[in-house]
């Protein structure tokens, strides 16, 4: 009798796989977890080690998910992963766990075209921040009073958000190093400073893969550390070698870079750097691919890594080009493995020990000539079923006649599972999202899935940091035993801020030390912090220490002062200029200090801001205003100008309130003006010189997603003011209004705009208190301001439709409809003849230097005017 061993760890290495050897056993390692659950139930059986090297290539590198897709359908093995720019993306995101699949619905539901906004979301602002926002054409940062020009078009920080969530929450997570991921991950980056290579290997992944793809003029550079960092294919656009240090013996290497740009499409700066850095990769580029074993290069024509357009095309384009390449793969996959195919066995007959009835499902009993790789991949497939603590097989001859025996030894048998560490879900909730039996042999198999179900059931509760930290088996007890790390953070540390106070920052984030980390607070907290307007820059990274959770907050201030400018022209206004220079962040303190000017042909207006939007830590807002005015308006009879006058005003303004939440604040303000009324020509305007004091409440409810075209939320504005004697006024007398208005969008492109707004006031409100109606934005057919009234009301209903031009700019179409009355004498009886109708249409465009409006309307009364208006609204 002749004893032969066919074990699948040193089959492969045989000369002769009929060798008589001593029978060596498959010992089952079952190592300690991590946050990925990355669990190895079996000693890796002796395989070609395949990775993957994933090039840069801008919006080419969609191509990169084909190509994954293709790898999963024919179960290319796939254990470490490099990427440069896109590549990195995309081989990040796979690495963390993603499928092919999932990166490709995550690609659809990103708006590339919003990566570059430097703005915050208007969500995240405070009332005054939304009154402010998009009010400027240019903001010039100063550092001493000297302009500080910035580096690129956008910070960057709308892409990091964009990469940090989608990283938070994937089903692996990086505890230590990028080692601990689903697959070994690097991301290749260029440091300006040195002009070197730099491969990320640990830290925040996001951050990394940022830094990866970080266009230089296009991106700001990403300050890590000592490095200041930008895409790395200005150095390795296919890091071929960083895949053979993560130890690789065959090397994918997948191939979008950008073909040199036409002269057409080199007009922007970024694009001539992005043509200079192609030229430069050419040699390197050649290099690193002559070191892959397998290059896949998908046919993408002359698209700029720039364009976005039909994804899909790209995306095809990538799963054509690799099932190209998928028998090619698969042969030379075999023939790294050094098998000997033809060298066939004849068995028999096959013994197993430990019989079970789905032995018959997937053995072949009745074969007789076996090659020695189908041995080993039988051998393989009974120790993957995860019931047996070693397998291990003979082949055993006997007077002529060949046997395959098969040994196999059952793990142990489960009575009990417990956990230790879980104080957000308890045991029986975790329990219901494992399958398992008690009294039967432990699966290893089964207990990996359930613990990859475990941690997902807390990724999908959004604590995106707990893992299972490790699982014993008590050999006495038969108790299986999970000890999970949720990720309470110990400390939340701060980077950069060299102006700001602590807690100025730490005021805007919502976890505190002791608390769990939950993906949405994080989430909120850098929105909360970016929108203060301080930062370029905030990064939120993770580490784990002594295991609890590390949060390190890390902010590049901007530079102190802004000098901010913006233009407004219509019909009636005429042009006008604003010049502000600012201090948003005065001592560091969150306060903003302002000194603003008007200029214009009717309008001259200087003012002094000092604007608090918290208190300290707490959610009150104060705001103090000195201003001095000159305004000029006209007097209407039916829409012709029958008088002009001046209204000067020289006073004080000081509110003090409550921020609702990041919606409105409701407030009491206070204000003081000394006011003259001074002719110019014609008549219908009172000339006068006064003091007036009034205590106002008012609540002001601003949910619109973004200005000046909204395409969704709600704007409520309600205030009572208050003209007493007790303030000083010649007449006492008070006033009424409120407005609210809705926008809902339907088919992406279709927003209706419904409003309704009315205001009362005694009969007794002087002239320059009275409520101003008319124009573009109040009732068609009448010229701005052109109506006077101590009572009104108006309603109307408004229809956009977004043009589907291909322009640089937006335009609209639009149509409302208005209803309203209006009355001097705020006690008259309300009457239905006393209601007037208009209509309008108008073309819009928003562009970046501001929107631009034609609108043309008439009202019942048979009144019709033009309109026109550019620029910011101010």
């Amino acid at each position: 009798m002749v004893n032969y061993l066919i074990s699948g760890i040193i089959f492969l290495g045989l000369t002769n796989p009929l060798l008589a050897q001593q029978p060596t056993e498959f010992h089952l390692r079952f190592d300690k977890m991590h946050s990925s659950n990355k669990l190895m139930l079996w000693r890796p059986l002796k395989q070609t080690h395949v990775g993957l090297a994933l090039s840069g290539g801008g919006a080419r590198g969609l191509a990169h998910i084909g190509v994954l897709k293709v790898l999963e359908e024919n179960h290319i093995p796939v254990h470490v992963i490099a990427g440069t720019s896109i590549g990195a993306i995309v081989g990040g995101l796979y690495a963390s766990g993603y499928s092919a699949d999932e990166i490709w619905k995550i690609s659809q539901k990103i708006q590339w075209d919003k990566i570059l906004a430097n703005r915050p979301q208007r969500s995240s602002l405070f009332l005054s921040q939304k009154q402010l926002s998009g009010r400027y054409l240019l903001r010039l940062y100063l550092r001493k009073f000297k302009p500080v020009i910035p580096s690129s078009i956008s910070n960057g920080q709308r892409f990091y958000d964009e990469l940090s969530k989608i990283i938070l929450e994937a089903p692996y997570q990086v505890i230590r190093s990028f080692d601990e991921l689903k697959y070994p991950f690097r991301a290749i980056a260029t440091d300006l400073i040195k002009g070197k290579k730099v491969a990320f290997n640990r830290g925040d992944l996001a951050l990394a893969m940022q830094a990866s793809a970080t266009i230089p003029l296009l991106f700001q550079p990403v300050e890590k550390d000592s490095f200041l960092l930008v895409d790395g294919g200005v150095v390795d656009n296919i890091p071929v070698s960083d895949v053979k240090k993560l130890g690789a013996s065959f090397v994918i290497a997948v191939d979008v870079t950008s073909p040199l740009r036409q002269k057409k499409n080199m007009g922007a700066p970024w694009e001539i750097a992005d043509q200079v850095t192609t030229i430069m990769q050419f040699q390197q580029r050649e290099e690193q691919l002559k070191k892959a074993d397998v290059v896949i290069k998908p046919e993408l024509g002359l698209r700029t890594n720039t364009d976005f357009s039909n994804p899909e095309k790209a995306y095809k384009a990538g799963i054509e080009a690799a099932w190209k390449m998928i028998p090619a793969i698969k042969r030379m996959l075999l023939q790294k493995l050094n098998l000997k195919k033809n060298q066939l066995y004849r068995i028999d007959k096959i013994i197993l020990t430990k019989h079970l009835p789905s032995d018959k499902k997937f053995i072949p009993f009745g074969r007789h000539l076996w090659t020695g790789f189908e041995i080993q991949q039988l051998i393989e497939s009974i120790y993957r079923q995860g019931l047996w603590k070693n397998v291990w097989a003979d082949i055993i001859t006997d007077s002529g006649r060949a046997a395959l025996v098969i040994h196999r030894i059952p793990n142990p048998v489960l009575y009990r599972v417990k956990f230790r560490g879980n104080s957000l879900l308890p045991d029986s909730l975790l329990l219901k999202q494992a399958a398992y039996s008690l009294n039967q042999p432990i699966n290893w198999k089964t207990w990996e899935k359930n613990c990859e179900a475990i941690t997902q059931f807390y990724r999908k509760k959004n604590f995106s940091l707990a893992y299972i930290q490790s699982v014993k088996f008590d050999s006495l007890s038969h108790t299986l035993l999970l000890s999970i790390q949720e990720g309470r953070i110990n400390t939340i540390k701060l980077e950069g801020n060299t102006r700001t106070k602590n807690w100025v920052i730490l005021r805007e984030f919502p976890l505190k030390a002791g608390d769990i980390f939950y993906a949405p607070k994080i989430h909120q907290g850098l929105s909360n912090i970016y929108s203060l307007g301080f930062f370029k820059h905030i990064q939120i990274e993770h580490k784990w220490v002594n295991n609890h959770v590390q949060l390190t907050i890390d902010v590049q201030e901007k530079p102190p002062l802004q000098f901010n400018t913006s233009y407004w022209y219509d019909r009636d206004r005429h042009l006008k200029l604003l010049f502000e220079l600012a201090d948003p962040n005065f001592l560091g303190l969150g306060s903003k200090v302002a000194l603003s000017q008007i200029v214009g042909k009717r309008d001259f207006v200087t003012e002094f801001a000092f604007q608090n939007d918290r208190i300290f830590k707490t959610y009150l807002t104060s705001n103090m205003k000195i201003h001095y005015s000159k305004i000029k308006h006209y007097v209407f009879t039916r829409g012709n100008i029958a008088g002009e006058y001046q209204e000067r005003r020289t006073g004080i303004y000081y509110a003090f309130g409550r921020q609702v939440k990041r919606l409105g604040t409701t407030s009491f303000a206070f204000h003081l003006d000394e006011i003259s009324l001074r002719p110019i020509s014609g008549a219908g305007y009172p000339v006068i010189k006064t003091r007036e004091a009034s205590l106002r409440l008012q609540t002001i409810v601003d949910e619109r997603n973004k200005m000046p075209f909204p395409t969704k939320g709600k704007y409520y504005n309600f205030y009572y003011e208050i003209f007493g004697q007790i303030f000083g006024n010649d007449i006492a007398f008070s006033k009424l209004y409120s407005s609210t208005e809705d926008y809902y969008t339907f088919f992406r492109r279709f927003t209706v705009h419904p409003k309704l707004a009315w205001g009362t006031a005694d009969m007794v409100t002087p002239f320059q208190e009275m409520f101003r109606l008319g124009g573009e934005d109040s009732f068609y057919g009448f010229r701005e301001d052109e109506i006077l009234a101590r009572r009104f009301l108006i309603t109307s209903l408004e229809i956009r439709y977004m043009l589907p031009l291909k322009i640089p700019a937006t335009m609209y179409f639009h149509y409302r409809k208005d209803m309203g009355a209006f009355w001097k004498n705020s006690v008259t009886p309300i009457k239905g003849s006393d209601f007037i109708f208009g209509d309008g249409a108008a073309i819009s465009l928003e562009t970046s230097i501001g929107s631009f409006s034609f609108q043309y309307g008439v009202n019942s009364d048979k009144r019709k005017t033009y309109y026109f208006s550019a620029g910011f609204r101010f």
